[in-house]
């Protein structure tokens, strides 16, 4: 799906146009999205507004003020195993 086939005038998007709208991946989506913007339930069918999609960001933006590359999910995330991390970083 390429951001042309999201209809720049619909109020409701699927939750397919609701990614490509925000440019995110289906784990960002569930992790950030979904959890912080009400949906429409219709049957099977979620449904997100375009205003609600962009007050998120909007509220997103004064969160990080305006950083040019904001962590929505708070950094970079520790790697664990059972050999030890490999990420330079101690819990």
């Amino acid at each position: 799906m390429t951001n042309q086939d999201v209809p720049q005038t619909a109020d409701m998007l699927t939750t397919a146009q609701a990614k490509q709208f925000l440019n995110v991946n289906r784990h960002t989506f569930e992790k950030h999205v979904r959890p912080n913007v009400p949906r429409i339930v219709l049957g099977r069918k979620h449904f997100y507004t375009r205003v609600d999609l962009e007050n998120w960001l909007g509220k997103i933006k004064q969160q990080t003020k305006g950083r040019d590359f904001p962590s929505v999910g708070g950094g970079v995330p520790k790697a664990k195993s059972k050999l030890g991390s490999w990420f330079p970083y101690k819990d």
